[in-house]
């Protein structure tokens, strides 16, 4: 804002339309700054109005985003552009209202400034206004006629963005001028759903309600305020909508309901909720799972004992015959699993491939579990469909700790599986010479032969694993 120095630099033959790295004029930066003494003199001089700067940037731009209320009334009696916008479409209105410069917002209206001009998004002045929460222009711009529900590149309007961000001033402001309050957006969103989702503006929800907003309204992927609140573990907001009537087993395209979202993201105080509101729980969605399963394939214990308590079936499968128990296993959720034994899980269970929770902890290397299930009489030399048994499951990974405990509850060491092999040509065949040295101690037999002709000796020998070869010789 030196006024001096700029005038002793014009005088000497500085050129006034040089830009910086940025492509900003010495106008563009006065308006920037705020200094209307000095964006009068430049323009005076000559000064571009309308220059650009690398973002397509025009001065009036960069007073409206900061509210220089001073330096804007210069600029636009310098005759800059109502209409010029930046390489995103957005007008100085757009900035204006966006940043909350009500002043600014007003000048620019009542010198003409068209104000339903629409981004390159879609986006209004009035959405600016409102995913800022500036209630001051949202007002600025309703006096100016606004249009109030234009919805853009989404689909979504001011009331959508608002409620979105939980602004419940602009909720009000915006509702209080007739918005549409069940408008969807282009994935079939309400208001109501963008205040249910993962921020749960509960004041917001309850506001839309009282209104008379459908509490079931669907999303395109048929899902309801319910599904998404219990989904984002939004407790007050659950609370409001089961109130106000949600129907607690409504399920989305995927058949999963409130309940199994809540059980699947491990949100367990929503769990009860839906429960204590009559949530059913062994309804299963389109893989045939339900509720109890997804917590348990997420290892969310304290809702797995929860849906338990309220009479969930432990051992019902999904479409391949996993159990909750199976899922608990494969992802290695030892708490879960040890919640599911406790409450009676049938640990002879197969899935589609024959495998039974003691192959699956094997598989895994989970002796806890292995000891537990043997325990319970899990069988030991049972076959999956491949005809792969525990202790071969074992000997594919070398978990010796595992294969000793199997071989303690009296393991059968010479069971082949489809393809005749044996526990000892699986050991070796993977390079695992110790846990080998253990089968071959237990009577494994060394000159068993697969449906290839090969023993186990040979298979060492084709995979190169030196040591086996030369222990088995």
């Amino acid at each position: 804002g030196h006024r001096e120095t700029i005038q002793t630099l014009m005088a000497s033959g500085a050129s006034i339309q040089a830009t910086n790295v940025s492509g900003q004029t010495a106008l563009m930066l006065a308006a920037y700054k705020g200094v209307p003494e000095v964006a009068r003199e430049l323009l005076a001089a000559g000064a571009e109005v309308e220059a650009v700067d690398h973002k397509g940037w025009t001065p009036l731009m960069f007073s409206a985003q900061y509210g220089e209320q001073a330096t804007v009334d210069v600029l636009l009696a310098g005759h800059a552009k109502l209409g010029t916008a930046d390489l995103t479409g957005a007008t100085a209105l757009h900035i204006a209202a966006g940043n909350g410069q009500v002043d600014t917002v007003r000048t620019l209206l009542e010198a003409g400034a068209e104000v339903d001009r629409v981004d390159k998004k879609g986006s209004t002045a009035l959405a600016q206004a409102a995913a800022g929460g500036h209630l001051d222009c949202v007002h600025e711009l309703l006096a100016h006629k606004a249009a109030l529900d234009t919805r853009d590149g989404t689909g979504a309007t001011a009331l959508h963005l608002a409620a979105a961000e939980g602004y419940s001033n602009v909720v009000r402001a915006l509702t209080d001028a007739k918005a549409d309050l069940n408008v969807i957006d282009d994935d079939g969103d309400t208001p109501l759903m963008c205040a249910s989702s993962q921020n749960g503006h509960a004041n917001i929800v309850e506001y839309l309600l009282e209104k008379g907003v459908d509490v079931n309204s669907k999303t395109i992927y048929c899902r309801s305020p319910l599904a998404i609140a219990a989904d984002n573990g939004k407790i007050q907001v659950v609370e409001m909508l089961v109130k106000h009537g949600a129907l607690v087993d409504a399920a989305d395209v995927d058949g999963k309901t409130p309940l199994m979202l809540a059980a699947y993201s491990g949100q367990r105080r929503v769990v009860q909720i839906l429960l204590e509101a009559g949530a059913a729980t062994d309804k299963v969605n389109c893989d045939g799972q339900t509720a109890l399963f997804l917590a348990s394939y997420e290892g969310h214990k304290k809702i797995v004992e929860t849906l338990v308590q309220a009479g969930a079936d432990v051992n019902l499968p999904d479409r391949e015959l996993t159990t909750p128990l199976m899922a608990a296993t494969l992802n290695r959720h030892l708490g879960t699993v040890l919640k599911l034994l406790d409450a009676q899980a049938d640990t002879g269970a197969v899935d589609r491939r024959g495998r039974t929770p003691l192959m699956m902890a094997c598989d895994r290397g989970l002796p806890g579990i292995a000891r537990r299930l043997l325990a319970l009489g899990a069988g030991v030399d049972r076959a999956c469909r491949a005809g792969w048994t525990p202790l071969m499951y074992c000997c594919q990974h070398g978990l010796a700790e595992l294969i000793k405990l199997l071989l303690e509850a009296k393991a059968d060491v010479n069971l082949q599986d489809n393809e005749g092999n044996s526990a000892l040509g699986i050991c070796v065949a993977n390079g695992f010479l110790q846990s080998a040295k253990l089968l071959l101690a237990n009577g494994a037999k060394v000159t068993t032969q697969n449906s290839s002709g090969r023993s186990p000796l040979i298979m060492a020998c084709y995979n190169g694993f030196t040591s086996s070869v030369e222990y088995l010789l």
